[in-house]
């Protein structure tokens, strides 16, 4: 166990393993939506250029967020900025994975996708800063190494997951993913 500057013990294991999971999850967010445009234009009965709407925006809202987080990270503890980071990415997720498929509600779809950009925007660039900060310099090596394997990996797993879970049903822990999204 780590001591923070406030006195506060940690486990940098624990964080470090938390924040490639979100990491990958923002990456996936970011790759894995090109391979489903054509599932999200029949369940929504939508067009091409309405589709993509849903990748340009993710894409626009995180571009803006990424110089944000400086300004951010100089205002805000780190640690606060990551549990809002996650928390508004777990809603942006939810957002999405609830959305209704009909056309009407395709607002909710692209909006889903704006708040887990934003929280991918801000978290990305301060995942360095922490492991900077967790690492003393003979060890951050090994930790951003692991940190870039993760974030290098997502765009890979993005596109070939996805074509994974919309090609037919799963079971995951008794949970059925089904191909009909």
């Amino acid at each position: 166990m780590k001591v923070d500057q406030h006195g506060k013990s940690y486990n940098r294991t624990v964080v470090l393993s938390v924040m490639m999971i979100a990491a990958m999850s923002g990456g996936l967010m970011q790759t894995s939506l090109g391979t489903a445009l054509p599932t999200l234009m029949t369940a929504f009965d939508i067009n091409l250029a309405t589709a993509q709407q849903a990748t340009t925006w993710f894409l626009l809202m995180n571009g803006i967020m990424v110089p944000l987080s400086a300004y951010f990270a100089n205002r805000f503890s780190t640690k606060y900025l990551h549990i809002i980071s996650y928390g508004l990415l777990t809603i942006g997720v939810l957002m999405s994975m609830l959305t209704p498929e009909n056309g009407n509600y395709w607002w909710m779809f692209v909006a889903g996708r704006i708040v887990a950009a934003i929280a991918v925007g801000v978290m990305l660039p301060l995942l360095q800063v922490v492991i900077v900060n967790m690492y003393a310099p003979k060890e951050r090596g090994v930790a951003m190494g692991l940190m870039g394997l993760v974030v290098g990996m997502a765009p890979a797993f993005g596109p070939t997951l996805t074509g994974f879970i919309l090609n037919k049903d799963h079971t995951l822990f008794g949970i059925t993913i089904s191909n009909d999204w």
